[in-house]
């Protein structure tokens, strides 16, 4: 449906005088002219049912409640969100916390463990990173301690995709606004910390290796003769060190993974996975590796058809080739 001006209508612009003024203190009211709409306002597309139905609705949380919530411990705070298993109030809890005017120093600590839990805990929470540090100013007393503060709430849910894009160097992520509290090194251990969290916590090996990815750095290089920029990315040393170890440690279960079936060609052709051959330059190399960090490599059938293949992609300058696979199953 298209949307009108109401002061288009013929009727409307027949009005004058004082039903003409009446009508305008009405709207302005109703809609004032703002790029942000006001809390609980009418105006407000998150609010507008409540002035049709005259009630909240099931999935809202009333201001008085929510600061009752605020009032309990964490684990109580956290207890909620648990409960909350249709994620009924996580629309509601997100705008709360958003909306709260960040002055009173128990509620704003309060606000930002449950920002952090509700993050992990719900399918679709997420929070700006200015309201986190508008929270966050409130309840430190000073650069220091806010900074020892973010730090217990980046870790305390162990791994979280709130907490990783936070830090993440993508660009819809929060990294560059906490580089005046952050130093990159920081930010860094951070994000290894998360992918650490996740093979600990025996995350799937898909989900580990997207997890990789999120956190590599987003830099421009400059070609030499066009002085053109392209965007490149590239792993964080700290956060590739642990990734390697993983797939070293676990190359038996990991390796089907590793090998891609072309679906392109859809001829028999397979390739490496990329994130894979980035580390390691051959099977010599990787082996080498295993043996000096105390990985030990099982030398089976299954293992030698992966060194063949991998020879053998080499072979092709590491693109997709045709194989047979006869004890590994590629899935």
């Amino acid at each position: 449906m298209q949307h009108k001006d109401i002061y288009d209508d013929n009727k409307v612009q027949n009005i004058k005088g004082q039903q003409k003024e009446n009508l305008d203190f009405i709207i302005k009211r109703l809609l004032p002219v703002s790029h942000q709409p006001y809390p609980n306002a009418f105006n407000n597309p998150y609010y507008t049912h409540r002035y049709f139905y005259q009630i909240l609705q099931s999935t809202e949380i009333s201001q008085n409640d929510f600061n009752k919530l605020l009032n309990k411990d964490i684990d109580e705070i956290k207890y909620f969100v648990d409960m909350d298993t249709e994620e009924c109030y996580a629309q509601s809890l997100r705008l709360k916390c958003f909306e709260d005017d960040g002055t009173d120093v128990n509620h704003s600590e309060k606000i930002l463990h449950l920002i952090f839990y509700a993050a992990k805990s719900y399918k679709n929470f997420g929070c700006a990173p200015h309201i986190i540090d508008k929270h966050l100013s409130t309840a430190s007393s000073s650069e220091d301690e806010k900074k020892k503060l973010l730090d217990v709430l980046a870790h305390e849910n162990r791994f979280s995709q709130f907490v990783l894009s936070l830090f993440s160097y993508s660009q819809y992520g929060g990294r560059y606004f906490w580089s005046s509290l952050l130093t990159d090194e920081e930010m860094d251990t951070l994000l290894a910390d998360m992918i650490k969290y996740a093979i600990e916590d025996k995350y799937k090996f898909y989900d580990i290796l997207h997890i990789y990815d999120l956190t590599f750095k987003r830099e421009f290089c400059a070609d030499e003769a066009t002085g053109k920029k392209t965007e490149v990315y590239k792993p964080i040393e700290k956060v590739s060190k642990i990734f390697k170890k993983y797939i070293a440690e676990n190359f038996a279960d990991i390796m089907p993974n590793l090998i891609q079936y072309d679906h392109l060609k859809n001829n028999g052709s397979f390739y490496l996975l990329g994130d894979f051959v980035t580390l390691w330059n051959n099977w010599n190399e990787f082996k080498n590796y295993c043996v000096n960090n105390g990985c030990s490599i099982l030398e089976d059938n299954v293992t030698g058809e992966f060194c063949s293949f991998w020879e053998k992609y080499i072979e092709n300058n590491k693109q997709s080739v045709q194989f047979t696979f006869s004890h590994i199953n590629t899935r």
